[in-house]
Formats: structure tokens, C-alpha cells, sequence
């Protein structure tokens, strides 16, 4: 009993390790569709209909809250801030109403999001 937990703890330990790391890009993907917002977001500044993208923003943060908490262990902590860091950007471009600093926001969390968790 006692060689056979000698080994089965520390093995337990290391799947349940490199599982909690790998899952980054399984994690991301769940029913709250955070580029969806984004894409309505960049949508809407092109329109200039700055209510809805305001109103797209205030979901994709809530949204974002929620997947950086699930993610926070399987990503590194650059890649969180730096797609907080893009929202708020692009909260301030909405609150501003200028499309010509969301949409380059807009492509920029794409690239961080296309790469988060790989």
C-alpha cells in the first residue's frame, strides 16, 4: 500500500499539473462568445452607432472577467492584461467615438485572442 501511494500521489499530482496548463485554449472556448462582442464592437464604431458598440463593450468586459478568471492559471499573466488592456482601449475609442483607434484595437485583440492559450 505505502510504494503503491509512493507513486500514485506524485503521478496524480503531475496529470492534474500539465492538464491545468494545456487547457488554456479548451478553457477560452465556452458559451460566452467574447469575439463576437469584439466583432459587433468594431462593427458598430464603423457604423458610428456608438450606443450599441458602448452597450457591446459593457457585455465583452463582463464576459472577459469571467474567461480571465477560468484562464488565469494555463496562460501567461502578459496575455490577460494585455486583452483587459484592448477593452479598455477600445471602451476609450467608444467613449470618444473614434472608429480609427477601435478598429486597430479590434485587430489587435484578435491576434491576442487567436493566440491565448497555445
Amino acid at each position: 500500500m505505502r510504494t503503491f501511494l509512493l507513486y500514485a500521489i506524485p503521478i496524480t499530482f503531475i496529470i492534474v499539473s500539465v492538464a491545468v496548463i494545456t487547457s488554456g485554449s479548451w478553457i477560452k472556448e465556452s458559451d460566452e462568445d467574447l469575439l463576437l462582442y469584439v466583432q459587433n464592437i468594431e462593427a458598430y464604431a464603423k457604423e458610428e452607432n456608438w450606443e450599441e458598440a458602448e452597450r457591446e463593450q459593457a457585455h465583452a468586459k463582463v464576459v472577459w472577467d469571467r474567461i480571465a478568471k477560468r484562464v488565469q492559471f494555463s496562460v501567461p499573466r502578459n496575455d490577460v492584461l494585455a486583452i483587459s488592456e484592448s477593452l479598455s482601449r477600445m471602451k476609450g475609442g467608444i467613449e470618444q467615438e473614434d472608429a480609427d483607434s477601435i478598429v486597430p484595437e479590434a485587430y489587435h485583440f484578435y491576434e491576442l485572442w487567436e493566440t491565448l492559450g497555445w
